[in-house]
């Protein structure tokens, strides 16, 4: 008898302890979550965010429309100097195309005359590039 009572306070001992584990963890996580969400809150910037960059044709202090075209004509030179780089980067491939073809063939002929066209060409993209950024400015 006196064994069963023993056993019977050892699992109350044990329900007890389990029970003030189960305490302490569900406050742990309690004050993780609490934790977690006070670290997400947004916090106040103490310093002054810099000035928007005002498109270099037109804009600088007019209203809304003329700065939207001055960005407008940012972006349609931007376009331009992309269109020439793609073109450049086409002469390019061409001619290295036609390279590989002169070496195995030796008609050197062929290859000269891409360059030289190739050359003209690029010339030509960034000249049309100039006058376009010149008319949109």
């Amino acid at each position: 008898m006196q064994r069963i009572t023993q056993l019977t306070a050892f699992f109350q001992q044990l329900a007890l302890a389990r029970t003030l584990g189960n305490a302490v963890w569900q406050v742990r996580r309690r004050l993780s979550i609490a934790f977690l969400a006070l670290a997400t809150l947004p916090q106040v910037a103490l310093a002054d965010l810099p000035s928007i960059e005002q498109p270099s044709n037109g804009g600088g202090g007019g209203s809304l429309y003329d700065n939207i075209q001055g960005y407008l004509a940012d972006a349609a030179v931007l376009l331009g100097l992309i269109l020439t780089t793609a073109g450049f980067l086409v002469v390019a491939g061409s001619a290295l195309g036609k390279f590989r073809e002169a070496t195995k063939r030796g008609e050197w002929g062929e290859f000269i005359t891409v360059v030289v066209v190739g050359v003209v060409l690029v010339v030509i993209l960034i000249w049309l590039a100039n006058k376009a950024a010149d008319i949109l400015a």
